[in-house]
């Protein structure tokens, strides 16, 4: 795999992030920790089965209805990609994370999860190592379902919504057509009162961003409507042409809905303003992205951490550079029992790096885009490496739109001083596909 994309190592890489900055050398077989943003964590997204209750419309692991049927991960490849993690990705981090089931429903194979978890956390200590699990799910499964992620993960759990009824159920509908919103809801509703506050878990959701429904604003209301305390709202990952992508067809609606967002935000009291920026100041969500890399000025490397300190196996130990590539065997890096690929991670880390990629150098939005999506890039254009037009435009849009907010919070240090800037970043690694992280897919 390595002569496919080859190179030579790079020169040291300066990256600013946060308040400081730091220098780090990006060498072939890219060794960890150095090439990183400074408050990184190593992660790997463990996809222990192909089984889903849904049949979203957008979804990426599932292009052929044979694909929900695949052999799931057996007990050997979940003890060596744990191993992998804690012994090559993150064999010098001091904490490493696990995501699981991107590419399935994690509520599908519970107890094969808790047991690969139980191994994790076992492994983890012994190397004096902290394991990060987050919990992501569709909650589209029954009530007693619901109840058993409450008990599993108690403090938080990420559902997957994409909007109003007719928005979801037309995207995200179960295998026999009939829409899932009112089971999600409902057992969102449900996680949320498991417990009397303040002990009751925190409740987030993921969207999807799509043509069928480009009105952010509408799209936020109604996640804020329902009382969660997070909200990240993506753009999807699609092939131009198809009914839901962000295209050339429907990129200038998408834009005025970021647009009008920016004016609604912008025409809030100072009270208001905050109540709603709090649930999206983060960087899982696309618009809060941008006004936390404004706020807090920063200069980002690279797009996303994929096939850097952020990996996916599949179910039978190959490794790719992000969930989304998992089954596009000409850029697997590696496999579990193998290790990583010095070549394809040297791809990763030097023909993904800003600095190094000629048609980014020019563009206002890219100290804080990084060079975009990786995934969307190839499926537009073929080459990871080489952005998808369409969405480089939607990027500077949304930067712009962020900086003129971002401009009147600076005006306002009572705004400023209350929003949580930064603070996930410092958790968590940076992380620019859609399912990492919060675990919904």
């Amino acid at each position: 795999m390595g002569e496919r994309h080859g190179g030579t190592a790079a020169s040291p890489i300066g990256q600013g992030h946060g308040e400081g900055s730091t220098r780090a050398a990006c060498e072939g077989p890219f060794p960890w920790p150095q090439a990183r943003y400074s408050d990184a964590i190593p992660t790997l997204v463990l996809n222990t089965h192909h089984a889903c209750t849904l049949r979203c419309g957008y979804c990426y692991a599932h292009p052929r209805p044979e694909d929900f049927d695949r052999s799931p991960m057996t007990p050997e490849v979940a003890c060596a990609a744990i191993d992998f993690l804690l012994n090559e990705l993150g064999r010098n981090a001091p904490v490493v994370a696990v995501e699981h089931d991107l590419l399935g429903d994690p509520e599908l194979a519970p107890s094969f999860v808790d047991e690969v978890r139980a191994y994790a956390e076992a492994r983890a200590a012994s190397l004096g190592k902290q394991l990060e699990w987050p919990q992501g799910a569709t909650l589209s499964l029954t009530a007693a379902g619901a109840e058993d992620t409450v008990a599993r993960f108690p403090e938080w759990v990420t559902a997957s919504l994409d909007g109003p009824p007719e928005v979801h159920d037309l995207l995200r509908p179960f295998a026999d057509g009939r829409g899932s919103y009112e089971t999600v809801v409902g057992n969102l509703r449900r996680v949320r009162d498991s417990q009397p506050p303040p002990l009751a878990p925190s409740v987030s959701v993921q969207t999807v961003l799509t043509a069928v429904e480009p009105d952010v604003t509408r799209l936020f209301l109604h996640f804020i409507g329902l009382g969660v305390e997070g909200i990240s709202i993506r753009p999807v990952r699609l092939a131009p042409g198809h009914a839901a992508a962000i295209d050339e067809a429907s990129v200038e609606a998408v834009k005025a809905g970021y647009t009008k967002f920016g004016e609604f935000l912008l025409a809030q009291n100072y009270d208001t303003l905050l109540a709603y920026l709090r649930p999206i100041c983060h960087i899982w969500d696309f618009f809060g992205k941008f006004l936390v890399r404004t706020l807090r000025p920063q200069r980002v490397p690279y797009g996303c951490p994929a096939g850097k300190w952020y990996m996916s196996v599949d179910t039978d130990g190959t490794l790719y550079p992000c969930t989304p590539f998992a089954g596009a065997r000409a850029w697997a890096v590696g496999s579990v029992f193998e290790g990583i690929d010095p070549g394809e991670q040297r791809f990763w880390a030097e023909k993904m790096f800003i600095e190094k990629r000629s048609c980014c150098q020019d563009c206002s939005a890219r100290d804080t885009c990084g060079g975009g999506c990786a995934y969307q890039a190839w499926l537009a254009t073929g080459r990871p490496d080489s952005p998808d037009p369409v969405h480089c435009e939607l990027i500077r849009h949304v930067a712009a739109t962020a900086r003129r907010v971002a401009d009147e919070i600076e005006r306002h240090p009572e705004v400023l001083a209350g929003l949580p800037l930064g603070l996930p970043g410092e958790s968590r690694s940076e992380v620019g596909s859609p399912e990492a992280i919060q675990g919904g897919r």
